[in-house]
């Protein structure tokens, strides 16, 4: 599913339109707006007075559910760090614009494919872990994955990501998936490589046994008594 799309959908060109919405499809809606407005009411409990709207006003309460949920999914979709979701099985089903651009990877390309289809032979281990203890309920924080990419970033090197994983759950509490939220610290990682690769080089330089390699080297330090 993508939400965004479906519910702009909704509300631009069915409105006043569809069939009425069942007694299951009210209460599914009611039992949303419970959650979250336990949730506001636990974050913010003198500013926030009620945000469920009377239960007889169902057309209200269908605008208000689409307005809260687009916003929901406009503010992942705008995070700037990659998000993606995971269902139960560990196919996608949710993909955000900072995931496509930092793996290379469309959304409609992203959702659908198994997650470990994207991740580097030495992190399959690590993300199966990783689902197996989140989908019981253990939420992981900063494990680092290698995921591939994509695109016109294939060429360059695999993805450095620190993740945290949450709980996707329903109304009874029943975990339905995974959602990742990484820091891409693929540069970070590059820059360290780079360094031990330089620091290795000049101790070899500054230790090797043959004369003709480099001409005799030393060093002083503030004081001017020789240190190297």
């Amino acid at each position: 599913m993508h939400p965004r799309s479906s519910f702009k959908a909704l509300m631009e060109t069915v409105r006043w339109k569809s069939k009425p919405w069942d007694d299951m499809e009210m209460d599914a809606i009611n039992s949303l707006q419970l959650i979250i407005n336990g949730s506001l009411q636990e974050e913010h409990p003198k500013t926030v007075a009620n945000v469920i709207p009377s239960v007889d006003n169902r057309v209200q309460k269908v605008d208000e559910l689409c307005v809260i949920v687009n916003e929901m999914v406009r503010l992942i979709d705008t995070a700037a760090v990659p998000i993606f979701v995971v269902d139960a099985s560990g196919v996608i089903n949710g993909w955000n614009s900072k995931a496509a651009e930092v793996i290379g990877l469309a959304v409609e390309q992203a959702i659908g494919k198994p997650v470990l289809d994207l991740v580097e032979d030495d992190s399959v281990e690590t993300v199966t872990n990783m689902l197996a203890l989140t989908l019981e309920g253990s939420e992981e924080r900063g494990a680092e994955i290698t995921i591939r990419s994509f695109g016109p970033k294939r060429k360059s090197s695999p993805v450095e990501l620190v993740v945290n994983t949450c709980c996707s759950r329903d109304t009874t509490n029943n975990v339905l998936g995974v959602c990742f939220t990484g820091q891409d610290v693929t540069g970070q990682k590059m820059l360290i490589k780079n360094y031990s690769r330089v620091q290795g080089d000049y101790a070899r330089i500054m230790w090797s046994a043959s004369s003709t390699l480099i001409p005799p080297i030393f060093m002083a330090n503030e004081n001017g008594l020789c240190s190297e």
